[in-house]
């Protein structure tokens, strides 16, 4: 799993109600995740977290342009991105992650959404990607 400072959001901080995270992650951001599928990219994260007394709601909406090897010729390709995304966080014992629900450890209450934001940009990913 990688890790990056900047993505990683302390909930403890939050306040009740609703804050805005915003995010621009470049290529080094994709270099640092040493993935073979996307190489670079440009990507805008804009997170909306809805704080309530049991639990945190944090709506993803992502959006840029990626380049990925294109299945026919492997040259690189630039692939549009535009994914909303949902996730849902409370606080527990320990870290734990389910289908519908992550747990933060409450005592930490740091959750680094780095990796979140990488499956939710490769899920968006056409499965065959060629020059158009």
């Amino acid at each position: 799993m990688c890790s990056s400072e900047l993505l990683r959001i302390d909930l403890k901080d939050l306040k009740e109600g609703q804050s805005t995270l915003e995010y621009s992650l470049g290529d080094a951001w994709f270099e640092s995740l040493d993935e073979d599928e996307i190489k670079r990219g440009n990507i805008r994260v804009c997170i909306n977290v809805r704080r309530t007394e049991n639990y945190f709601e944090l709506d993803f909406h992502t959006e840029g342009t990626v380049v990925i090897p294109c299945d026919l010729c492997l040259d690189d390709m630039e692939q549009p991105i535009e994914t909303d995304d949902r996730l849902v966080v409370k606080f527990g014992e320990e870290y734990s992650e389910d289908d519908d629900l992550i747990t933060v450890d409450e005592r930490e209450g740091i959750l680094d959404v780095a990796w979140f934001i990488y499956e939710f940009i490769a899920l968006n990913i056409p499965a065959k990607h060629v020059h158009t």
